[in-house]
């Protein structure tokens, strides 16, 4: 009978009050401010790289059919967090989701699993932002902290101490720290930068396009049907990030609306823009001629534009900027979400009053990330 008992309680369900008064956080962010956020963490860094690197080694052309695959399936899975959004506005997207439904043990490995994919997913950013600045300062950062602090010998670790992605990292977690509200006017400033200069892209790239690097079935398709779809599975990953937009609920102030219009936002302006930057981009260069690390500014070099690197480099530092701050947004409302039902320690869920934000939730996730 006690055990019985026992796997009640692992699956039982969380009743949700979905009284939208009922909420230590602040109601203060609109459909704008949750699309800004969405788009910060999907169109990232994948867009100035990844796009190349499908397009030359696992599509070609097709890629834009990958992306097409790619988007169709993601907005199938915005469809679902839309109508949980509606149903449940509790910060914790997926995991305040599966503790309504399926029950606390599935709930808890979920929250885990989630706090772990945004905590990696945090770090990688943070040292992609770091050897994105050390490229463009030509490699003075890697030399500085390897002569003045010392390299590392060890499997498993980095060449040397990136100090200036630990720093960055921190600095991300004080701006998410100071509010929901400022956290949004931060991504708004750097996504807007990064959609300026994917607009640039567009409208500077069409007028170097060479439409004989679509013509015909073999420069289009040069992989075939398998390598569309070999490149949609890749592709995919570019949209993951809009299920940041669901742990907000409870910090929105119309959630049945803004949380399932805001992810149908945010996924059809991602599709455009990265349906857009690769069509331009293997229209401007044969696929096969796409550099591998970055496509985008030798494309534009190729075709006699070699200064557009530098407002490239600009869009790739804002969109790693957005991407980083939403997987540090994140984490602390999971947490805060799980310790309030009593799946952490009771300390992760306290709001600091003058910001309305879990700060203890957002300190460790920043300096564990």
């Amino acid at each position: 009978m006690s055990f019985i008992r026992f796997l009640r309680l692992l699956t039982r369900r969380k009743v949700i009050d979905n009284d939208l008064s009922n909420s230590q956080l602040r109601r203060c962010l609109d459909v704008f401010d949750l699309t800004s956020i969405g788009v910060g963490a999907t169109v990232g860094a994948g867009l100035y790289v990844v796009t190349g690197q499908i397009a030359r080694d696992v599509a070609g052309p097709a890629i834009v059919l990958s992306f097409f695959i790619a988007a169709v399936a993601a907005f199938l899975s915005g469809i679902c967090y839309a109508e949980f959004g509606c149903r449940v506005v509790k910060a914790g997207s997926a995991y305040v989701y599966t503790y309504s439904s399926l029950g606390e043990i599935w709930a808890f490995i979920i929250g885990w699993n989630m706090i772990l994919e945004y905590v990696i997913g945090t770090a990688s950013l943070g040292r992609a932002s770091s050897e994105y600045i050390d490229s463009i300062a030509g490699g003075a950062i890697r030399k500085f902290f390897i002569e003045n602090i010392g390299a590392f010998n060890v499997s498993g670790l980095g060449s040397h101490p990136d100090f200036l992605a630990f720093i960055l990292v921190l600095l991300v977690s004080m701006i998410v720290a100071s509010g929901a509200k400022h956290s949004a006017v931060f991504n708004k400033c750097v996504t807007t930068v990064n959609m300026l200069v994917i607009l640039f892209v567009l409208a500077v790239g069409l007028f170097h396009v060479n439409p004989s690097n679509w013509a015909g079935r073999q420069q289009f398709l040069p992989y075939g049907v398998s390598g569309v779809l070999a490149g949609a599975a890749s592709c995919f990953y570019c949209f993951v990030g809009f299920d940041v937009i669901a742990t907000a609920s409870e910090e929105t102030i119309n959630p049945k609306r803004a949380i399932p219009l805001s992810i149908m936002l945010c996924l059809v302006i991602s599709f455009l823009a990265y349906f857009g930057v690769a069509s331009v981009l293997t229209l401007m260069v044969s696929y096969d001629k796409l550099d591998k690390f970055a496509p985008l500014p030798e494309a534009f070099k190729a075709t006699g534009i070699p200064a557009a690197k530098y407002v490239i480099a600009v869009g790739g530092l804002c969109a790693l900027a957005g991407s980083l701050m939403s997987g540090i947004f994140a984490v602390p409302r999971i947490m805060y979400s799980m310790a309030s039902d009593g799946l952490l320690f009771k300390f992760f869920a306290r709001i600091y009053e003058r910001t309305n934000v879990p700060l203890i939730s957002i300190t460790f996730a920043g300096v564990l990330s």
